[in-house]
């Protein structure tokens, strides 16, 4: 991180969910109503609009209730949601038998969710064991839930939005303490490039303070350096890339979880890694799956191209790109 732009080893641009929310006050007060109704409630929007977020300003800022996060993504086969709750109680509860109290289940990437525990939350909901549901999920399809459990949601549905120029504006004042070094009109290129979503906001700042050693950021410098990065990803050497002999290895074989431990990778590196294994990808590809500018895959390829992980596989533009054998033999001798 360029240190002429950070006065301490604090990122300002950090993606990770938080609480301080631009933009959604009408949303808060909707779902704080939902909750203390005892209602199930639905929050939808596009990735990088802030769900997760909302879920963390929740679990901080309800009182009176127990708030309980749970990730789709993590939740397996051998996850026991009854046995979880049950655990939540105070002393006296577990002494005389009595359910758990005021409990407020936050499901996150509810699309991810095994049948197997859609069937125990529903079933949770019923015996009274919860007071309220939020769950999310980036479609609005919520196919994976029975019909009753859709009625009970009926129209609770919040949804969260693209912001406006202003708020894109109030997001990096807020995050920089209105200390940032982009003038006005990089700012406004900035929100069209990123399309007003707010992780890529925060991912298009990241890389331009990165990148640019200057105290002042216009748009044209912006321009410029996203159409370097776009640039240094086409003009690449292709790389030949060993094919196995005979049938393809099933991808379960591969030891995904050494990608999750891996310390020197970053969550967006690890996320292009997992996708470049199923199959070969351009950056607009790999951009428009994860939902994120190209300019941000670009910086990320450039990075796992250096760290000898990823190569370029065709000689025509766009260029694709795989996983190199060698990183694959490295994982496969980790298991």
């Amino acid at each position: 991180m360029n240190q002429l732009f950070f006065r301490s080893k604090r990122n300002p641009f950090n993606i990770k969910p938080n609480t301080n929310l631009i933009g959604l006050e009408d949303q808060k007060t909707r779902i704080n109503g939902y909750i203390g109704g005892g209602n199930i409630c639905f929050l939808s929007g596009p990735a990088g609009t802030g769900k997760s977020s909302m879920l963390k300003w929740i679990k901080a800022n309800t009182k009176r209730h127990k708030i309980i996060y749970l990730d789709g993504k993590g939740i397996d086969e051998y996850f026991d949601l009854n046995k979880h709750l049950s655990d939540q109680r105070g002393f006296f509860r577990k002494l005389l038998g009595l359910k758990p109290k005021n409990i407020v289940l936050l499901v996150d990437e509810a699309q991810d969710c095994l049948k197997s525990f859609v069937n125990s939350l529903q079933t949770c909901w019923n015996n009274d064991s919860i007071k309220s549901i939020v769950i999310t999920q980036i479609s609005s399809n919520l196919s994976g839930f029975s019909r009753s459990f859709r009625e009970r949601i009926g129209k609770k549905i919040v949804r969260l939005r693209r912001l406006n120029e202003d708020e894109v504006t109030e997001l990096i004042n807020l995050r920089t303490k209105k200390k940032h070094r982009f003038n006005q009109d990089a700012v406004s290129f900035i929100a069209e490039k990123a399309d007003y979503i707010p992780r890529r906001v925060l991912e298009l700042c990241e890389i331009s303070y990165n990148e640019l050693d200057k105290k002042k950021i216009k748009t044209n410098d912006v321009k410029k350096l996203l159409d370097k990065l776009e640039e240094e990803l086409l003009t690449n050497e292709p790389i030949k890339l060993e094919r196995p002999s005979g049938k393809p290895k099933d991808d379960a074989l591969f030891p995904l979880e050494k990608i999750e431990s891996a310390e020197k990778l970053s969550p967006m590196q690890k996320k292009i890694i997992k996708l470049l294994l199923e199959d070969r990808r351009t950056t607009k590809q790999i951009a428009k799956i994860i939902n994120t500018s190209i300019g941000s895959v670009g910086k990320q390829i450039s990075e796992l191209i250096k760290l000898n992980v990823v190569g370029v596989v065709n000689e025509r533009r766009p260029k694709m790109y795989g996983i190199l054998q060698s990183f694959k033999d490295n994982l496969e001798s980790k298991r």
